[in-house]
């Protein structure tokens, strides 16, 4: 019965699965009953209803007590209670994730509570400073990278950006931007080391921020990431007012706009390894501390992020979530169905490796989660997860086609 409580949605799948999974199960149960006796298929229908009933009532009470503690979290006075609330999340989304093996419930649980981390955050902030007004003046908190594709899990680190109105002075930003990076650490997420409002070139007025997009754009493609490159995904975790609104809506309209930003990711799609070996292997380590192991992030589920970004920007596709992002494509005839369902699938397969690798043991490495130990999968599993790393390759050609075909037209 725990396949019953642990069926789980896969996109387009969804629908099909839903399909063979009720008739088989009807199938199943009608095969029990044969030859029993009317008393006796009573009692197994009845213990089938209880069963289900008591799955879907505990997940309602897991879905709502973490819920209740995105509240408590938006509403923390100090680090210290926001850190024992970010612990108790972490465990019982971990746990929520164990049960379910749905990434996209984890990523939106995820999404959603460090955003109302993020607002206690600047409040603490605000009053460590004794920057008050902040709480009242222009200011966004961006989520860039996984957390920008809401994708962020605590195996990773969360890459920042702060934007501010003309009215906040560069001293008030600077004092702000440290206080912010320290209530982090405080309350037990990891901000990036680099990528963070404490550096003075991820601080920044929102005028500031536009004239990057036409001074360095169209000298990126061939430069390491910079704030162009890794704010094409982003998340606005916190906005006073209507700024952030406003921000997301002026950052989409510049991104969807410039193509430079198309030629910097073709640029780095043909820089990247796939997954995939010319002899069709999956592609392990063969020096280093991954030794043997697959680098998850950069050889799978980095170029599916940049693949289907590629093609959103040349098409308009603006979804948030990767997935969302494949689906507009789809529905808007820019992908096909085989290629659309594969690559919904790998990014399922592969997101559900990465978070397993994170909820094995939340106090986990950076080495832990980076590698892959292939050949610790199961059979079937090393079967789906090199099915996956196929459908990124393709995925991977077809965008570098059809953006190439672009280019040459222009």
């Amino acid at each position: 019965m725990s396949l019953i409580i642990a069926t789980k949605n896969r996109d387009m799948a969804a629908w099909r699965a839903a399909e063979e999974f009720s008739a088989n199960f009807r199938e199943a149960l009608l095969e029990r009953t044969q030859y029993l006796l009317a008393d006796e298929i009573e009692a197994l229908f009845s213990e089938v209803e209880s069963i289900l009933e008591e799955g879907a009532a505990a997940h309602d009470r897991a879905l709502s007590k973490m819920r209740e503690m995105t509240a408590v979290a938006s509403n923390c006075s100090d680090t210290a209670s926001l850190k024992k609330i970010v612990h108790d999340f972490q465990r019982e989304v971990f746990s929520f994730f164990t049960l379910n093996r749905s990434a996209p419930a984890y990523y939106t649980l995820q999404s959603d509570f460090i955003e109302a981390v993020a607002a206690s955050a600047v409040r603490i902030a605000s009053r460590k400073t004794a920057l008050l007004s902040f709480l009242e003046r222009p200011l966004a908190l961006l989520a860039v990278g996984d957390g920008g594709n809401s994708e962020f899990s605590p195996g990773g680190r969360l890459e920042l950006i702060m934007v501010y109105d003309e009215s906040i002075q560069p001293y008030e930003s600077e004092l702000f931007g440290a206080a912010l990076h320290d209530a982090f650490i405080e309350c037990g997420l990891s901000p990036d080391d680099s990528v963070t409002p404490l550096k003075p070139e991820w601080r920044m007025t929102e005028t500031y921020l536009f004239s990057r997009f036409s001074t360095e754009s169209t000298e990126e493609a061939e430069k390491p990431p910079s704030a162009l490159y890794r704010i094409l995904n982003h998340r606005i975790l916190y906005g006073n007012g209507d700024f952030g609104k406003r921000l997301k809506v002026e950052l989409a309209g510049n991104i969807y706009s410039r193509m430079n930003f198309l030629l910097m990711l073709i640029a780095r799609l043909h820089a990247m390894n796939s997954g995939i070996t010319l002899m069709g292997g999956v592609r392990l380590e063969k020096t280093g501390v991954g030794r043997g192991r697959f680098r998850l992030y950069e050889n799978a589920i980095l170029p599916l992020c940049d693949s289907v970004t590629a093609l959103a920007i040349l098409k308009g596709e603006s979804a948030e979530t990767v997935p969302g992002k494949i689906r507009g494509l789809l529905s808007n005839g820019y992908l096909g169905v085989d290629i659309a369902e594969r690559a919904l699938k790998a990014w399922h397969n592969l997101h559900e490796q990465r978070i397993s690798l994170v909820a094995a043991d939340c106090e986990l490495t950076a080495y832990d989660t980076q590698y892959l130990d292939f050949h610790g999968l199961s059979e079937a599993a090393q079967h789906e997860f090199r099915d996956s790393l196929e459908s990124v390759s393709m995925l991977s050609r077809q965008a570098l086609t059809i953006c190439t075909a672009w280019m040459e037209k222009r």
